[in-house]
């Protein structure tokens, strides 16, 4: 505790003695009914947004049930992989999805470091290989990227990496806590 803060933890006597003096002979009124306690419309978001995401879960699982994608096969892709997560940009897309390591992140980094070219033309194939490597459902492979929709691959990188830890030096300073 900072040692130039200085907190008022006596209690006020003279204010306690009012009260006292106030209630003093004074024949008390036997609480019939207990009120419910009022929820803090903080508590009641929190509690919406509990019931939301319970409810996008279910979706989730009812959505992988309906591909066939069994609870038994994800636990199976868990203990290989760790973390497994799904990306779900509309109620019937949804891709399985795992984090990127350092060591596949060294390889695909010494893979395009020597590419010829600008790096405006590794970029693409490197989210390219990140996406490949990374998604666990469906597969992606060239003709499912040329089929998809255009923003597919960046978005599906931008998850992937961020799922990874890497984030922008403003969304790290966000997770920072002093204690």
């Amino acid at each position: 505790m900072n040692p130039e803060v200085e907190l008022n933890v006596e209690p006020d006597l003279d204010q306690l003695d009012q009260l006292m003096d106030s209630v003093a002979g004074k024949e008390l009124e036997p609480v019939t009914e207990v009120e419910e306690p009022v929820s803090s419309p903080v508590e009641d978001q929190l509690t919406a947004l509990e019931k939301f995401y319970q409810l996008r879960v279910e979706r989730v699982k009812g959505t992988l049930e309906g591909k066939g994608i069994t609870s038994a096969q994800v636990e199976e892709l868990k203990k290989r992989y760790g973390n497994v997560y799904t990306f779900a940009p509309t109620d019937t897309d949804l891709y399985l999805w795992r984090p990127l390591y350092k060591k596949e992140w060294d390889r695909i980094q010494l893979k395009f470091r020597n590419m010829q070219g600008p790096p405006e033309e590794k970029e693409p194939k490197i989210m390219e290989t990140v996406v490949k490597q990374c998604t666990l459902y469906p597969k992606i492979d060239d003709a499912f990227l040329l089929q998809s929709r255009a923003g597919l691959l960046n978005s599906l990188f931008e998850v992937v990496m961020a799922g990874s830890f890497f984030y922008s030096a403003e969304q790290s300073l966000q997770l920072i806590v002093e204690l």
